[in-house]
C-alpha cells in the first residue's frame, strides 16, 4: 500500500507548483554520477502519469521542509516506500 497517499499534505515543505518553478525549463540539466542529465519535467506528462496524483516531495523524501531552490545532488528515490517490486510494474 502507498503510504504516502497517507501522508497529511501539512508535511509538505512545498508543493510541487514550487518545483516546477525550474524544473519546467527543458534547458535544466544536473549532474548524476559525474553525467550531465536533464532535470526537465513535462508537467502535463508527469500529471497525466501514474504518479500524477503525488506530490514531488512524495518521492523525493529527502526535500521535504527544504530551502529552495535545494542541492543539486538528492538521494535517489526508494521505489520500494510504496511498491514490493518495482520492476514487476515494467
Amino acid at each position: 500500500m502507498a503510504l504516502a497517499a497517507f501522508m497529511p499534505l501539512a508535511l509538505h515543505g512545498q508543493a510541487s507548483e514550487d518545483c516546477y518553478l525550474c524544473h519546467e525549463d527543458p534547458d535544466l540539466t544536473g549532474l548524476r554520477a559525474g553525467r550531465e542529465i536533464s532535470m526537465y519535467v513535462d508537467e502535463a506528462a508527469f500529471g497525466a502519469s501514474v504518479h500524477g496524483i503525488f506530490d514531488c516531495v512524495d518521492c523525493h523524501e529527502d526535500l521535504v521542509g527544504a530551502d529552495l531552490p535545494h542541492e543539486e545532488e538528492l538521494s535517489r528515490v526508494d521505489c520500494l516506500s510504496c511498491h514490493e517490486d518495482p520492476a514487476a510494474l515494467k
